[in-house]
């Protein structure tokens, strides 16, 4: 057998061995897909989902459970004034009112491609470059507390009473590294950032005196 005989029959046997490796594969996929389907088919627990967390602005894609370091611009901006106005108005009233601005300022946030962390009492934590990076996330950030400054300005002349103190906002921004990802436990999983960004964004909110924006 000349070298070009023994080449073609080694290419024959290369040839076979890749056939019979296709219908390995091609046998696995179908398993794959059989059990895909079965698992589907099976009902879920209430609160058992946690490969993604569905936020007011978007849901946190799978991608993002691992934990990772981002360049984040946070935001906190809290109202002041909710307080006071529960002694004089009903809790419900109150609440409504909170609601109504809490949802302004959200829709601001997710109209300049922010992601809402979270809300604490009256305070929206806002995030800027997580999960989604944008070039410039920082002067987004900074826009959209600039508008939800303006907005708690302009719900206080829409209110249908008359406050002895109308409702201010003071904002803290501050941009660097933090830890993004999902915690939490098996049964909940929230994605939020976590970091010394985070604690100086929310020192700088609470500095702030009413109308202020403070940006590190």
């Amino acid at each position: 057998m000349d070298a070009s005989d023994q080449i073609i029959s080694e290419l024959r046997k290369l040839n076979a061995t890749l056939s019979d490796l296709t219908s390995h594969i091609g046998k696995m996929c179908s398993d794959v897909n059989t059990l895909s389907t079965g698992l589907n088919s099976i009902p879920q627990l209430p609160g058992s989902s946690v490969g993604t967390e569905t936020s007011t602005d978007s849901t946190v894609p799978t991608a993002e459970l691992a934990s990772a370091r981002k360049h984040v611009t946070v935001v906190f901006a809290d109202i002041s004034g909710f307080t006071a106005m529960s002694e004089k108005l009903d809790p419900e009233e109150v609440s409504t009112m909170m609601n109504d601005c809490l949802t302004q300022m959200a829709d601001i946030v997710i109209g300049y491609q922010g992601h809402v962390d979270k809300f604490i009492g009256d305070c929206i934590m806002a995030l800027f470059g997580a999960p989604v990076a944008h070039e410039n996330d920082a002067e987004l950030a900074v826009r959209a507390a600039l508008d939800m400054n303006q907005a708690v300005i302009d719900y206080n002349r829409n209110l249908p009473i008359k406050l002895e103190k109308p409702l201010t906002l003071h904002t803290g921004i501050n941009t660097g590294l933090v830890v993004a990802g999902n915690v939490g436990s098996g049964q909940k999983l929230e994605y939020t950032v976590m970091g010394d960004t985070v604690n100086l964004a929310s020192r700088l909110e609470s500095t702030a005196s009413s109308g202020q924006i403070f940006i590190s």
